[in-house]
């Protein structure tokens, strides 16, 4: 899957209105717009409906997932830094068909 994540309003550690990580097969990386995580290395992994810290993540520890895959948010766990049942991040799909299909 691909999609694009913006913070929510409960979403202080990044710029509300700009996109903040894309999501690429396994992993999130960082936008343009994002000025916290490492650039180009996936700050965070996915597995399931689970996300976890990667080991690139310089702000969380990767042994608990910090986010829950809704139906269009990811949703904190409590095991981050956010309080649990916040959503965090809007996903917005990247449906667009692709140059070469």
């Amino acid at each position: 899957m691909q999609a694009i994540l913006f913070p929510t309003a409960h979403n202080s550690d990044y710029l509300y209105g700009l996109a903040s990580h894309i999501w690429m097969g396994d992993g999130l990386f960082p936008s343009a717009h994002n000025r916290r995580d490492a650039y180009a290395l996936p700050a965070f992994d996915i597995n399931g409906q689970w996300v976890y810290p990667s080991r690139y993540n310089s702000y969380l520890s990767p042994q608990l997932p910090v986010y829950v895959l809704g139906d269009e948010y990811l949703v904190s766990t409590g095991h981050g830094l956010e309080e649990p049942g916040l959503p965090l991040f809007e996903i917005r799909c990247m449906c667009l068909p692709q140059l070469g299909d």
